[in-house]
């Protein structure tokens, strides 16, 4: 009868029924949290004897006799080897939606599953993520309007050239707003294009002429430049100002101002903003200024530069793609 069918499997396959109990819970409990039952059903349904679609086959009477039907159908049908193999690549997906602050999607994932030694393309990341639960943060757009008009100040030498080939030859920033109960907070970054590190960055109340050559200092102290590096931005009053443009004349630095109003001219800088605000700052309340900027400067000098995935990097971190870079000179 059925009862000596799975005795004599038992049998086969090397289990105790004396023993197994607890492994068999254990399990069951593991298949159950990764790997959907309803899923599980519908792999082992058809191959069941006199099971019916649609219903779990309870052709035996303990859960221990499912636990045997499922190491048996293991090694008969590749459908429920591919779902048990995929368990621990699930568990991995979903290590890494928390590690990187639930923004990547299918393509990162993908990347990332690939450096830590997983062959797994994008359609099947999306696949592990859909059974983890995993699902990246959508994050808000925003319309802008488009002109031409080019500055008096400077032209824009850059041009849209944002490939680079050399590090600290082209850099780019701009300033953004973060609000605080204590009111706006305000943060200037510099941007290497080559590996769109953030290299330079200042906070402040105000936003001012001393706020983003605070950030270009930032940038100088701690890089090798050489005269002839550019920099590229808008035509903010703190950058066309008097002050700001001796800086940089006294520091050997060319000028590249966007045209006015078009954001796509600065585009590297303007994209870093709207990732920082879909992973950092989102809808995030902060009390006053110390704190948004400690959440900040934490987020884009351990994680953004350290351990994000950036397309225009090869699909490594910035600070990972400048050490290759030295590596091969």
């Amino acid at each position: 009868d059925g009862c000596d069918d799975v005795r004599m499997k038992q049998a086969n396959l090397g289990f105790d029924l004396t023993t197994k109990r607890t492994r068999k819970r254990q399990f069951l409990d593991e298949m159950n949290r990764v790997v959907p039952w309803a899923k599980l059903v519908k792999l082992v349904t058809p191959h069941a004897p006199g099971g019916k679609r649609g219903r779990p086959p309870f052709a035996v009477e303990t859960m221990l006799r499912i636990h045997l039907m499922q190491q048996w159908f293991t090694l008969s049908d590749p459908a429920m080897e591919e779902a048990l193999h995929d368990v621990p690549l699930v568990r991995e997906v979903q290590a890494i939606h928390a590690q990187m602050r639930q923004s990547y999607g299918s393509r990162r994932i993908s990347q990332e599953m690939k450096r830590r030694g997983h062959a797994v393309g994008r359609e099947r990341a999306r696949r592990l993520m859909r059974e983890g639960g995993v699902q990246a943060r959508v994050r808000r757009t925003h319309r802008y309007v488009k002109r031409t008009q080019a500055s008096a100040i400077a032209q824009n030498r850059l041009d849209r050239a944002f490939t680079v080939t050399v590090p600290n030859r082209f850099w780019a920033g701009d300033v953004t707003y973060i609000w605080t109960q204590q009111g706006w907070m305000y943060l200037a970054v510099v941007i290497d294009l080559y590996s769109r590190r953030v290299v330079g960055w200042a906070t402040s109340g105000s936003c001012d002429t001393f706020l983003v050559i605070g950030a270009l200092q930032v940038a100088l102290q701690t890089r090798r430049t050489e005269p002839g590096l550019m920099f590229h931005s808008d035509q903010g009053s703190n950058y066309a100002s008097l002050t700001f443009q001796q800086f940089l004349k006294e520091h050997e630095i060319v000028p590249s101002m966007s045209r006015r109003g078009n954001c796509w001219d600065n585009a590297v800088v303007e994209r870093f903003f709207c990732t920082l605000k879909g992973e950092c700052i989102g809808e995030h309340a902060y009390r006053d200024h110390a704190e948004a900027r400690a959440d900040v400067l934490t987020y884009i000098l351990m994680y953004y530069n350290q351990e994000r995935l950036h397309s225009a990097a090869r699909h490594m971190p910035p600070a990972e793609f400048e050490d290759l870079k030295v590596e091969t000179a």
